[in-house]
């Protein structure tokens, strides 16, 4: 994304901002206590024409097996900042793009500030015979259900991972998901944001996905 085309200065922390043209990037340090506070007072003054393009580590929205891995998930003791990042990224219809768990998916999350869209890829590839698995569409695939994909990951917390998934399932308003690598090219026009879903090493796209938030 920074080149010589972006607007913004050098970036001297984890968390930045740059633009380009209508778009502004947002690269979210999740790992740094003070990137909230740096994103909430950016969003005071960003230009209501920009789309909002969040660049974070791991998952804001949980969507597999490991429901706690998330941006200020799996303690109570920060799930108020969670929902305060929530209502940001809804208000300001942000696009998070986002790994950390190596699998596909395509969440589109409700607030009650409005929605955001999460696109989430795996490029790490463990093998080039690797074939998609666990490939999910739809809403009525989304739930408690998830901490299946991964029956033999942390089986003490299976029910607080439930509970995650259980409290986020009325929020989600689009859900797609599958167990490959690969990578995804975003394409920015006029007429919107899509993103091309490219599984292992195919030249071919998959599937593209439209990422402006409903």
């Amino acid at each position: 994304f920074i080149g010589e085309r972006m607007e913004g200065a050098a970036p001297g922390k984890a968390h930045f901002s740059q633009k380009r043209d209508r778009t502004l990037f947002v690269f979210f340090d999740a790992y740094n206590r003070e990137s909230f506070a740096w994103f909430a007072d950016l969003m005071k003054t960003r230009d209501p024409d920009e789309q909002v393009i969040f660049v974070v580590h791991p998952p804001v929205v949980p969507y597999n097996a490991r429901s706690t891995w998330t941006v200020f998930g799996g303690s109570e003791a920060v799930q108020a900042k969670r929902q305060q990042l929530l209502e940001l990224l809804g208000k300001h219809k942000a696009i998070v793009l986002c790994g950390h768990l190596h699998k596909y998916s395509l969440v589109e999350r409700k607030t009650s500030e409005g929605a955001f869209t999460q696109l989430a890829i795996s490029s790490v590839a463990y093998s080039q015979q690797d074939k998609p698995g666990d490939i999910l569409h739809g809403l009525d695939q989304y739930g408690p259900d998830l901490v299946e994909l991964e029956p033999g990951h942390s089986p003490d917390t299976v029910v607080q991972r439930r509970e995650v998934l259980a409290a986020e399932k009325p929020h989600i308003r689009r859900f797609d998901y599958g167990n490959f690598w690969g990578h995804a090219v975003v394409n920015l026009s006029p007429k919107g944001i899509e993103a091309d879903i490219y599984q292992m090493l195919g030249d071919v796209p998959w599937k593209s996905v439209n990422l402006i938030p409903g």
